[in-house]
């Protein structure tokens, strides 16, 4: 709350000191002083206090005026504490001018500073805060005596006597503004004392709303952040770079599938494959996007059924596959050959033919199909560069030796006649 006056303040402070001195105790320009009387506060109006003190010292330790610049100091403030002890509010050091600060002491006179100004610094506090209005006199920290020498000011019996406080002649409340924990809001202000607890200054007071969770997950699952009223959920399982809605599920490979819990954590099962054993001894398969392993079907090509992996030709240029239960099949393509039709061969089982190769007898070169008599006796055939000789078969002669003769051009001899 801010402490306001609705009016001047005038505070006239009449302090009269009674001096005690020995002149043993003190160094030069030293004073000891008593505050004998109380402070009297007037009111007056606005967040000033103006007021005066007159000092009689009745002994020093000088016999000199005591004269100069930057001497004396007084300071004011509000606390809580008739000693002037605890927090200070609208604490001002230095409360007196220059002119003030140097007015002179001469002995055996009052030491008297009229028109001290207070002004309230901009503030905000409580008036339980500000029950006393509070004054200290005493020397400055650095004095300009022009006589030279220590300037000191000491109090009697000690120096609490040079603090007096009175009790504050007015205060009210302000309803501007809130405190809450020692931080003051205006009205209108929000803050946030908890994460779920947000308050607003009103005119009426401090008013707050608790802000109520309503988590999505379990318990265990729930995210806390510092600052941050309510957990958060997990929104997505991060596996291997990818990220998958809560609930969402996904293929691993064909034996493993996950599902992104509501903890963002996948949970993935595994398929168990039972043994197969496949009639006519054949052997198990595994299909592409399957996991376990099947018997694999067979083919029927025109009637025709064909084991898995069997092949077949369908003709001379067609080859074909069984692949569990599908025929695969192949076309052969025949290149255009570089020989004349009377020397291509194809083989009954070929699906192209080709040039067959020359036959070389004795130097010399005979095309496929050419025939040839290397002697009157042998007869011989080319196929495909392979040459296919025969020998004629000569039969025995039935007369004397000495008629058989062998004619020219003819391979068996004969009888002549």
């Amino acid at each position: 709350m801010e402490w306001k006056l609705a009016y001047w303040l005038t505070v006239w402070l009449c302090c009269v000191f009674i001096c005690n001195i020995k002149a043993e105790d003190f160094t030069t320009n030293a004073i000891t002083i008593t505050l004998s009387n109380s402070l009297n506060i007037d009111l007056a109006r606005g967040r000033e206090f103006r007021f005066g003190f007159a000092a009689k010292v009745v002994k020093s330790e000088t016999d000199k005026k005591i004269s100069g610049s930057n001497l004396w100091k007084v300071s004011g403030w509000f606390g809580s504490s008739e000693d002037g002890s605890g927090n200070a509010i609208g604490f001002v050091d230095q409360l007196l001018t220059s002119g003030q600060s140097g007015n002179p002491y001469k002995k055996a006179a009052r030491l008297t500073i009229n028109g001290i100004l207070y002004t309230l610094p901009p503030m905000r506090a409580r008036c339980s805060d500000m029950t006393y209005f509070c004054v200290q006199f005493g020397t400055t920290d650095s004095p300009q005596v022009a006589s030279g020498g220590n300037l000191e000011v000491f109090g009697n019996p000690d120096d609490s006597v040079l603090t007096k406080c009175v009790e504050t002649p007015q205060c009210t409340e302000n309803t501007d503004i809130c405190i809450e924990d020692g931080t003051i809001y205006d009205v209108g202000a929000s803050w946030k004392p908890h994460p779920c607890r947000e308050c607003t200054c009103t005119a009426g007071g401090t008013s707050c709303q608790v802000e109520e969770c309503q988590p999505t997950c379990g318990v265990d699952y729930q995210i806390f952040t510092t600052g941050v009223c309510c957990p958060a959920c997990p929104t997505s399982c991060q596996v291997d770079g990818t990220s998958y809605d809560i609930g969402a599920s996904w293929q691993v490979d064909v034996c493993t599938r996950c599902t992104c819990s509501e903890s963002g954590e996948s949970n993935c099962i595994i398929d168990q494959c039972s043994p197969t054993s496949c009639p006519g001894g054949r052997q198990p398969i595994t299909r592409s996007g399957f996991c376990c392993p099947v018997c694999p079907l067979e083919c029927d090509d025109d009637g025709s059924l064909y084991l898995h992996f069997e092949e077949w030709k369908q003709d001379a240029c067609t080859s074909c596959q069984c692949f569990d239960g599908t025929i695969q099949c192949d076309v052969e393509t025949c290149s255009p050959l570089q020989c004349d039709a009377s020397a291509q061969i194809q083989g009954a089982d070929d699906c192209c033919a080709e040039c067959a190769l020359e036959c070389v007898d004795r130097n010399s070169l005979y095309p496929h199909g050419a025939s040839w008599s290397p002697d009157v006796c042998t007869n011989c055939t080319c196929y495909n560069g392979t040459s296919a000789c025969g020998i004629q078969y000569c039969e025995s002669t039935l007369c004397p030796a000495e008629q058989v003769v062998t004619r020219y051009g003819e391979c068996c001899p004969a009888c002549a006649k």
